[in-house]
């Protein structure tokens, strides 16, 4: 991974983008929108290959009681990591869209970097579903500890 580090650094070290003539609000939106689209062709293509492959899924019978309450425990556990990777990718694309702002808005690492964060940010939005698990989550333990 280093070495791609220094190959990537190497290559754009000095590229220059030339966005939104110049002004980082500009070029900060077009990242955004470019990183935008860039998630939602990544949702299209996931969805087309689970779609292709949707034959092959098995389904799983109705699990017992006990297996319910495992899964609610390693649900809150899996809940609280993806989070915290979507906060995390979240700040990443923060820090780096100060670092356009208050820096060099034409700088290209920092905007490949901004654009590829907030793919990444919303490709994990959408993956994760972290608010749909947070209400599922709810219902199965409200109907375990109400029944």
């Amino acid at each position: 991974m280093q070495r791609t580090g220094v190959i990537i650094y190497a290559k754009f070290k000095n590229h220059q983008v030339m966005i939104g003539g110049g002004d980082p609000l500009k070029t900060l939106l077009i990242s955004f929108l470019i990183g935008c689209c860039l998630a939602i062709v990544g949702i299209v293509a996931t969805y087309y290959a689970w779609k292709r492959k949707q034959n092959n899924v098995e389904y799983i019978t109705t699990p017992s009681e006990e297996d319910i309450l495992m899964h609610i425990e390693e649900g809150k556990k899996w809940l609280i990591t993806s989070w915290l990777m979507v906060l995390l990718v979240f700040f990443i694309s923060s820090m780096t869209a100060l670092l356009i702002l208050f820096l060099d808005p034409t700088n290209g690492i920092l905007f490949y970097g901004n654009l590829f964060f907030w793919a990444v940010f919303f490709f994990l939005l959408w993956g994760l579903r972290t608010f749909k698990r947070i209400s599922v989550y709810r219902e199965m333990k409200n109907a375990i500890l109400y029944r």
